[in-house]
C-alpha cells in the first residue's frame, strides 16, 4: 500500500516536473480515498496545499476560483496553519503567471494583518514571501520597485537569501543594469567550507 511520500513524489512531479493538473488531482483523490489524511500531520496538509494551490495557479489553463477556494479551505482548516509557501504560490500565481502585479502586491500588503497572520507564530512575511514577490517584480520587469522591497525585507528583520540574490541579479541583467548585478554577486560571501549558505531555507 502506497504511503504518504509516495503520493507526495508523485503530485510534487506533476505539479513542478511535468505539469500537468489532472494527474496531481488523480494522486490527490487517490490518497484521501486509501484514508491517508493530509491533515494528520501539519507539515503534510500545508503541504499538499501548497502543490494543489501552484497546480491551480500555475498549470494552464489556470483556475483562479479553485485557487483561491484551495486557500480559503486552508484558512478554515484550524488543524494547520497558512504558511509563507502558500501565500508565495499565491503571489506566484498573479504576478509571475498572470502577470497582474497590482493583484500579487495587494495579496503580499494584506498578509500583516490577516487572520491567519494574527494567531501565527512566526512573523510574516518571511523570506520565501518576499522571494515569490521580487520574483514577480523581476517578471513584469518592474526594478523600480525593487529598492522599496528590500527597504520593507530588511525593516521587517528578513534576511536576504541566496535564492533572493540570484533573483537579484537577473533582474538588473535583464534590464542592462549589468554593474547592479555585479555589485550584488560581488557582496555575497561564500559560507565557511562545509556551511550552507546562511539564511536560506529548504527549497519549495
Amino acid at each position: 500500500k502506497p504511503r504518504v511520500p509516495s503520493y507526495n513524489t508523485m503530485m510534487q512531479l506533476y505539479t513542478h516536473t511535468k505539469p500537468d493538473r489532472e494527474r496531481v488531482l488523480y494522486y490527490y483523490n487517490a490518497l484521501r480515498e486509501a484514508s491517508v489524511q493530509p491533515t494528520a500531520h501539519t507539515y503534510k496538509a500545508c503541504h499538499y496545499s501548497r502543490l494543489l494551490i501552484d497546480a491551480y495557479g500555475s498549470i494552464e489553463p489556470v483556475d483562479l476560483p479553485a485557487m483561491q477556494k484551495v486557500f480559503d479551505d486552508l484558512v478554515a482548516d484550524r488543524n494547520v496553519s497558512v504558511q509563507g509557501t502558500h501565500w508565495a504560490a499565491l503571489i506566484n500565481a498573479w504576478g509571475c503567471v498572470q502577470k497582474d502585479l497590482d493583484q500579487a502586491l495587494a495579496i503580499f500588503d494584506s498578509i500583516a494583518a490577516h487572520r491567519s497572520t494574527t494567531s501565527h507564530s512566526s512573523p510574516m512575511p518571511d523570506a520565501v514571501v518576499y522571494e515569490a514577490l521580487i520574483n514577480s517584480l523581476v517578471t513584469v520587469r518592474q526594478m523600480d520597485l525593487i529598492p522599496t522591497c528590500l527597504q520593507r525585507l530588511r525593516a521587517s528583520g528578513v534576511h536576504m537569501t541566496a535564492y533572493i540574490a540570484n533573483l537579484l541579479i537577473k533582474g538588473y541583467a535583464s534590464v542592462g543594469e549589468i554593474e547592479r548585478s555585479r555589485e550584488i554577486f560581488e557582496s555575497l560571501q561564500d559560507p565557511l567550507e562545509g556551511v550552507a549558505a546562511p539564511h536560506n531555507h529548504t527549497l519549495h
